[in-house]
């Protein structure tokens, strides 16, 4: 990230950006290059107590394929805009739009964050990605555990900001996370209930989660379980997870291992696996690479056997 510029008044201004550039090799179909995201992400913090974020996308810039022409239709997109009140020494009150606190994979997404090139299926069809309201946090440290704790809502999403699946889409929820030392390892587990708009029909349906993280040797150990109840008439009850290691190689290179299981509401449960390599070749440069495979016999489009590529920088 950038370094913060400071205005001569004492206020304080954080500009940083990424830039990710992709690849897919398919064993079926045909392969394509692309510039996947451009993001700008800016932080303003006019008072100590008061602080404004916002993240603009530049989705689908290009992307050519072996079949194709070149095709150029780029979207702007607000993936974040809210402010940050602190309200007390554990309190943090927010309104905008915000990613949905629900989960580690859905708040972590941006290219530079994540080990693999492609996110898990539980983790985007399962629940709103953002979230438009109020957030109220809470982090203390309690017997030498860690605990961050947020609620949110009532939100809607609407197409002046994004046009998507999710327009319209009333949600309410809470997470909570405790995290402490043990010995040589950090563990964290998460907790995560909503109640959310799905297939388009009204009322809220319950959605939970659970979620664990453990550092142990310089190995990244995540696994995340999601349910969600579908409406009268909206398919059947979701349920996905998986479980993902990052094992270091050596100081800037990382073996990664996923296997994730998803049932949709509609259609065949997947299976898939996925083995690849994260190489951070420079502190603002990652390039990723992954095999991805399923044990299904008709492979999903949402995971594609075949290799994935990536090349992120940021700065």
């Amino acid at each position: 990230m950038a370094a913060p510029a400071r205005a001569a008044d004492g206020d304080a201004l954080w500009i940083g950006g990424d830039l990710t550039l992709a690849t897919s090799v398919p064993e079926a179909g045909p392969a394509s290059f692309e510039i996947d995201d451009v993001n700008l992400l800016v932080r303003y913090e006019p008072l100590p107590r008061l602080s404004f974020f916002s993240e603009t996308r530049l989705e689908d810039t290009f992307k050519v394929s072996e079949d194709e022409s070149a095709q150029t239709h780029a979207e702007v997109k607000v993936e974040r805009l809210y402010a940050d009140w602190i309200a007390g020494p554990h309190f943090t009150l927010r309104v905008g739009k915000f990613l949905t606190p629900f989960g580690v994979w859905n708040q972590i997404r941006r290219a530079p964050l994540t080990w693999t090139v492609e996110r898990p299926l539980a983790t985007e069809l399962t629940f709103p990605e953002h979230t438009i309201g109020l957030g109220a946090l809470y982090q203390a440290t309690l017997s030498g555990w860690t605990v961050d704790a947020t609620a949110y809502g009532p939100a809607q999403d609407t197409s002046l900001l994004r046009d998507s699946k999710e327009t319209a889409v009333t949600l309410v929820g809470g997470r909570m996370v405790a995290a402490h030392q043990l010995g040589a390892a950090y563990l964290s587990v998460g907790l995560n209930v909503a109640g959310a708009e799905r297939n388009h029909h009204g009322g809220l349906q319950p959605v939970a989660g659970a979620d664990v993280n453990l550092s142990l040797a310089g190995n990244d150990l995540l696994g995340e379980l999601v349910y969600a109840r579908s409406p009268q008439g909206g398919g059947r009850d979701q349920l996905g997870y998986y479980l993902q290691d990052a094992v270091p190689l050596r100081d800037d290179l990382y073996a990664v291992a996923r296997y994730e299981h998803f049932r949709p509401s509609r259609g065949g449960t997947i299976d898939a696996g996925l083995i690849g390599i994260a190489w951070r070749i420079h502190s603002h440069v990652i390039i990723k690479a992954d095999y991805q495979f399923t044990a299904n016999a008709n492979s999903s489009e949402d995971v594609p056997r075949g290799l994935l590529a990536s090349f992120a920088l940021f700065f």
